[in-house]
């Protein structure tokens, strides 16, 4: 996981400051800190909002494949090493399954993106 958290790390700190860069001068010398603080409200807004409804689709996935499993009987001598790898197991697929929905999702931003016309010219 730390590798997979090192390459989000890089990407967003290769990210965040060009788009800030960007933002901040298309705005005229005299308003350059309200596009910063524009920027910043956006990302934070836009972070907020998509770890939510992304947290809430994973607990939401987790409790519907958790409801599909069949257990062994709670006295069953095996019972705790099966529901540690089922447990696990489950983990594994809802994770995979919300970094994949998150990786579509900034696919999409990024085909979005590349659809916004340059600006030639700073706010006015």
């Amino acid at each position: 996981m730390a590798i997979h958290l090192a390459i989000l790390g890089f990407g967003i700190g290769v990210a965040t400051p060009a788009l800030t860069t960007v933002v901040v001068d298309a705005w005229p010398d005299d308003q350059r800190g309200v596009g910063a603080s524009l920027v910043l409200v956006s990302r934070l807004v836009g972070i907020a909002i998509g770890l939510a409804g992304l947290t809430a689709w994973a607990l939401h996935r987790f409790g519907e494949l958790r409801g599909g499993l069949t257990v062994l009987a709670i006295n069953d001598p095996g019972y705790a090493d099966a529901a540690l790898a089922a447990q696990a197991e489950l983990t594994g697929t809802v994770l995979g399954e919300t970094f994949l929905a998150a990786a579509a999702f900034a696919a999409v931003a990024v085909a979005l993106a590349t659809l916004l016309p340059p600006r030639s010219q700073p706010l006015e």
